[in-house]
């Protein structure tokens, strides 16, 4: 049996060769792969060629070391998140964090409200910033009576 077909809307479809399709995917597989290389290895920055920079700025701002509530019935040493009073850094609000040595006053400001007489807050440590662990120190977190700066930065 033959069959014959005298309108062409009526052919049966021809298959198109998927070598187009599959030079398009592996275009677009290569420039999503490999973009954001050029700014990453050689520094050329661009709008077009994006730099993989998840999760750059997730930990700036947060402190490594150990606050001293200097008591005149002794010293208690905490944490920083005993210092928040947080289960974690992942709830702590970026107006908190330190990215200046003056914002170790607001990152400490429920104990600076706390302290009670007589009572001084100390910090030392380090702070992560972009150019990695800055150390700090500061005698007088809540009286700012001293002035406090980063240290040379250190890894």
């Amino acid at each position: 049996m033959t069959m014959t077909f005298d309108s062409p809307h009526c052919a049966p479809a021809v298959a198109r060769p998927r070598s187009a399709r599959r030079v398009a995917f592996a275009a677009l597989a290569t420039f999503i792969l490999l973009g954001p290389a050029p700014g990453q290895l050689f520094g050329a920055h661009s709008m077009f060629l994006r730099e993989w920079v998840m999760f750059a700025g997730a930990g700036i701002g947060l402190p490594k070391g150990r606050f001293t509530l200097h008591r005149p019935d002794g010293a208690l040493v905490l944490s920083p998140l005993e210092v928040v009073a947080l289960p974690s850094f992942m709830t702590l609000p970026l107006e908190r964090r330190i990215f200046e040595p003056a914002d170790v006053k607001a990152f400490a400001a429920r104990l600076c409200g706390d302290a009670g007489e007589g009572a001084r807050l100390s910090f030392e440590g380090s702070v992560a910033t972009f150019t990695g662990w800055r150390p700090l120190a500061v005698d007088d977190v809540c009286g700012g009576s001293a002035k406090a700066q980063f240290g040379e930065a250190g890894k």
